[in-house]
């Protein structure tokens, strides 16, 4: 028997060539469920229906082959789904399979884009949500045999029945995952099942949306054609009537123009995708079609043959008559008699050899509905006006002439595939190509150099690969706003890439494989919002951008040795900068370079995982890190100052050199140290001022007020501006931490923030005593971290990062980590905004309320003392009578 021949064309193998069968989609649906709960009832119906449909389902009791291991299947099978059903039901909670398989979607929903369609089984979604009800009575018994099964292997681990390797590890981190996956997935809009009543028509429902989703479309018929639904509910009734496995053969006879071609599809669409699982999945059990792992589809040459044999039947004897040619000796003849007729839509020609045959264009001049051309081995001489102005579908492979004529009418175009050509230039007269989709140059080895793109609007895939002589890309690839893939795999001379590449925001595919002269790729790289994959091994490129990592969309990655999924790889990405010996630049161990932020999305680039990442924690300069729930943040907030207070002070500054810390500006840290001693501690009080955003009028004047203040009393108090409505705002807390909520100022925008540090240690505390800020947005969930060379470091660009992300409402926290023996006793911030609309500022240089931080520790009292103009007075009893007694 043959083997089976592939049907798709080669721009779209091109594509899936480049990536790794594990990110294919050989599955339509993935179904997680306890089948206890509703393997023999709800799931088995949604399954029938889904697979009547025409799609392709995945159901772990009877899609995995034999002789698997169903933990490494099921996973894998959900990898290569393109959408997952979750049936949440009571007891599906209890299970930790099904869990585990939760998680796994959950990842694939962030990181690779899968669609997620939560079910609610006689659950509602609250109780999935929270764990609370039925729903959360099941979990917490699979909470508690974990918990009893925990305690058994520590009894062996200490009585020595266990290996070393076999150590009871905490399960914390695991049913934290679980947690977050449940949270999430609940959160998604779904479909809710509480009685048996209503399960057909949400099993309709389902089905309708995951056709929808699956792009699964229904063939065009004008809206409410007169006279037609009767009559087709009269051929679906005769067809339901023939019970019967064969193939049926329905004929409908009459006048042209009558609707016969409109009753057809009506039919189809109604009860068309009944036939399309039960018909493939015959077919592939007979070995007449294949569907490969890279979701390829093959028919066998005996079905190929079977359908050429109906076209050839309709005029055996006249080959011209027929709406698609491809027998060499009818293509040939055709071609040579000039006999080709509009009768003709598709023509393929594929002659052996290194000689091409020679035909003339005007051979196709009567062919007007020529919609679809495929020639290799073929040269086609003189005029090409007249060519098919319906033309749709050119391949051409060997494509002898250096660029594409002026006067082929290339408008209707949706794809070019040119492979193997002598093009040196694309196009020298361009053409407005509003329909082209698809241009495929690869192996042109004279072109150097890519079209205008800005005349082919909707270009979608751009397929290069190897184009040796292809020197320069076009700046004009920055117009293509459709672009899904761009190929340019193994063009050697290629030695950088537009800037402006790096704003296709819809691109989702970036291939460099071979590209050995390409060295750089910039940080602009976070730009592209919908890049899933990147594959660029094999190239000039040593050091993976910091922006890699920022990214939010990406989910599969090759470059620099690394390669996988980002949730694997980001780790040891992120370790590597750390690494002395990694030969990489210095960068991330320096003051110098450092105005860009290190940005892991938890829930998007590792999985919410930072635990993986916690022993290069204190060494990141900054950190940006999205949180998916209050639940998750609060436990990374943990795990990150757990992380960088369990780290040796003079381990975490050996990076740091004498020269880097006299290169810290002022506007960031400055150093207050007054002689007068704190009656609690006996030492000098210290203190520290952060300054996080760019200077302006109204910060430089707090700055004076706050070091002139900057007085120590008898009792440890300190002495420090109030509010200034509406030019700034102070909050302050005993301790390391402050935390408050961003009011709203009319008028005005937060422009800078100051932190003011109190310490009694005896130490320098600005020298060697800081150690990070963090800014905990708990309204947003994120968290930002900031060593202190990264906070002397920043450019307006980065502060107004950090700034941006408050917002009036917000409920913020900073904390400030310093050097284990440094004790922090208060901390005070100031909300800075930028000058009021009317530009007014007189009132800044006024003495406004001062405040009081500090003091006797039992006292619990405060007091707010207006302030009083007394010229008389000197400047010290003015302040003492111009104070807020704050505790």
């Amino acid at each position: 028997m043959s083997s089976p021949r592939s049907l798709s064309s080669s721009d779209f193998s091109d594509f899936s060539d480049d990536i790794i069968s594990s990110r294919t989609r050989k599955y339509d649906v993935f179904l997680s469920f306890r089948g206890e709960d509703t393997r023999a009832s709800f799931t088995s119906h949604l399954t029938f229906s889904l697979q009547n449909a025409g799609i392709i389902v995945f159901k772990d009791d009877q899609s995995l082959e034999r002789g698997e291991h169903i933990s490494t299947s099921l996973l894998q099978a959900i990898e290569i789904s393109r959408i997952a059903v979750i049936v949440f039901s009571k007891n599906y909670a209890d299970s930790s399979w099904c869990l585990r398989e939760l998680v796994q979607i959950m990842s694939c929903y962030s990181t690779i884009g899968q669609v997620v369609l939560p079910v609610f089984y006689d659950v509602d979604p609250s109780e999935v949500r929270r764990q609370t009800g039925d729903f959360g009575k099941s979990f917490q018994n699979l909470l508690n045999r974990i918990s009893q099964e925990e305690e058994r292997r520590v009894l062996k681990w200490n009585d020595g029945s266990l290996q070393r390797d076999d150590f009871p590890f905490s399960n914390k981190d695991m049913v934290r995952k679980w947690i977050d996956a449940l949270h999430t997935a609940a959160g998604l809009a779904g479909f809710v099942v509480l009685n048996s009543r209503n399960e057909s028509e949400v099993i309709r429902d389902i089905v309708e949306n995951v056709t929808r989703l699956l792009d699964k479309t229904d063939l065009f018929i004008a809206d409410n054609p007169v006279g037609v639904d009767s009559r087709v509910q009269d051929m679906i009734q005769l067809l339901e009537t023939q019970q019967s496995n064969d193939a049926l053969l329905l004929g409908m006879w009459g006048m042209g123009g009558i609707g016969k071609t409109t009753i057809a599809k009506s039919i189809y669409n109604k009860i068309g995708r009944n036939f399309e699982g039960i018909g493939i999945s015959v077919l592939v059990e007979r070995s007449l079609v294949t569907v490969d792992d890279k979701n390829k589809l093959g028919m066998h040459d005996l079905l190929r043959d079977m359908g050429r044999e109906i076209i050839r039947e309709k005029s055996p004897k006249e080959p011209e008559e027929h709406s698609r040619l491809w027998f060499h000796e009818d293509v040939i003849d055709v071609l040579l008699e000039h006999t080709g007729t509009k009768a003709v839509e598709g023509l393929s020609l594929k002659l052996p050899g290194r000689s091409a045959q020679r035909f003339s264009t005007k051979t196709f001049e009567n062919m007007k509905k020529l919609r679809l051309l495929q020639l290799s081995g073929v040269q086609l001489d003189g005029d090409f006006k007249h060519l098919s102005r319906k033309l749709r579908w050119l391949q051409w492979n060997g494509f002898p002439l250096t660029c594409i004529p002026s006067n082929f009418y290339q408008r209707n175009l949706v794809s070019i595939v040119l492979e193997n050509s002598n093009i040196r230039l694309v196009w020298k007269e361009m053409q407005g190509m509003e329909q082209l989709k698809i241009l495929n140059l690869s192996h042109s080895q004279y072109l150097t150099q890519t079209p205008d793109f800005s005349y082919l609007p909707n270009l979608e895939k751009l397929v290069l690969k190897d184009c040796p002589r292809l020197s320069e890309i076009s700046q004009s690839i920055g117009h293509l706003k459709k672009i899904l893939l761009i190929n340019l795999k193994d063009c050697i001379s290629l030695c950088n890439l537009p800037r402006n590449i790096y704003t296709l925001k819809s691109l989702k595919t970036l291939i460099l494989s071979g590209c050995s002269m390409i060295d750089t790729l910039e940080e602009d790289l976070e730009q592209m919002e919908s890049l899933t994959t990147l594959i660029a091994n094999n190239t000039g490129i040593t050091k993976v951008p910091f922006s890699i990592v920022r990214s939010k969309r990406i989910g599969f990655i090759s470059l620099c040795g690394y390669e996988g999924f980002s949730r694997d790889v980001f780790p040891s990405i992120i370790s590597s900068w750390m690494s002395p010996t990694n030969g990489l630049s210095p960068t991330f161990q320096t003051t110098a370079g450092m105005s860009s932020l290190v940005f892991l999305n938890a829930t998007n680039s590792i999985s919410h995982d930072i635990s993986s990442i916690s022993y290069v924690l204190p060494k990141l300069q900054s950190l940006w890190l999205e949180c998916g729930s209050e639940l998750q943040l609060s436990q990374d907030t943990a795990i990150i100052l757990n992380a960088l207070s369990a780290t040796n002070s003079k381990e975490l500054e050996s990076t740091a050199t004498t020269s880097q810390v006299s290169e810290v500006k002022t506007s960031s840290l400055i150093e207050c140290c007054d002689q007068m001693p704190d009656s609690a501690t006996k030492n000098y009080m210290k203190s520290l001022l952060i300054q996080m955003g760019t200077s302006c009028l109204i910060s430089n004047i707090l700055k004076e007020r706050i070091l002139q203040n900057l007085t120590v009393d008898g009792r440890g108090s300190f002495l420090l501006p109030g509010d200034d409505y509406p030019n700034w705002l102070s909050f302050n807390a005993k301790g390391y931490s402050v935390i408050f909520e961003v009011p709203q100022v009319e008028g005005c925008s937060l422009k800078t923030i100051m932190c003011i540090v109190y310490s009694s240690s005896p130490y320098d505390i600005t020298s060697d005593g800081l150690r990070n800020v963090l800014v905990i947005n708990h309204t947003k969930t994120t968290i930002q971290l900031y060593k202190r060379e990264a906070l002397s470091s920043f450019e307006n660009a980065d502060w107004q990062r950090v700034i941006s992300n408050m917002e009036p409402g917000d409920k913020v926290e900073i904390v400030i980590v310093m050097v284990n023996n440094v004790i922090v006793t208060k901390t005070a911030v100031y909300l800075i905004y930028d000058e009021p609309i009317d530009g007014k500022m007189d009132h800044c240089d006024s003495q406004d309320t001062n405040v009081i931080v500090g003091g006797d520790e039992n006292e619990c009292s405060s007091k707010i003392v207006s302030p009083q103009v007394e010229s008389t007075d000197d400047s010290n009893q003015r302040q003492k009578r111009r104070k807020h007694w704050w505790r």
